[in-house]
């Protein structure tokens, strides 16, 4: 088995998004790649949305493990859809974007407001809900 993703790197004010649909973009368009030819010998292609998450779940299904404790799972299975018989998640995909003071200083969590200074954003399907950070519209 072969997994491959990518890290799309931070949103900062230096960084720029390659598709350039704008910043809130960055993240969701990101390429991955699983190969496992003695399981899935044929390629499938899809668009549906996943996430570094989706690892944990999908190799516990694949050595046939269940999780480890009743704590619920961010990601989901996807050897349903590599096996051509899942069409979508089943849940949405979130992400938590967390810009506020001290990323350049030492100890930045010391400082965070993860309130204030995070901005929320779930993908569920070609919908996608971004919340901006408190104060900010």
């Amino acid at each position: 088995v072969f997994w491959f993703t990518s890290n799309n790197g931070g949103i900062t004010p230096e960084s720029m998004d390659p598709s350039g649909k704008g910043k809130q973009s960055v993240g969701v368009l990101t390429q991955g790649l699983l190969a496992w030819p003695a399981r899935f010998p044929k390629p499938v292609r899809t668009d549906l949305v996943a996430g570094h998450v989706d690892v944990f779940p999908t190799t516990l299904a694949a050595c046939g493990l269940a999780p480890p404790d009743a704590r619920p799972l961010d990601g989901v299975d996807l050897l349903p859809l590599l096996a051509g018989g899942k069409a979508d998640r089943g849940k949405p995909l979130g992400f938590l974007l967390w810009g506020g003071p001290g990323l350049k200083e030492p100890g930045p969590f010391e400082k965070a407001d993860f309130v204030a200074d995070t901005q929320g954003v779930w993908v569920d399907g070609p919908l996608k809900l971004v919340v901006p950070p408190k104060g900010e519209t």
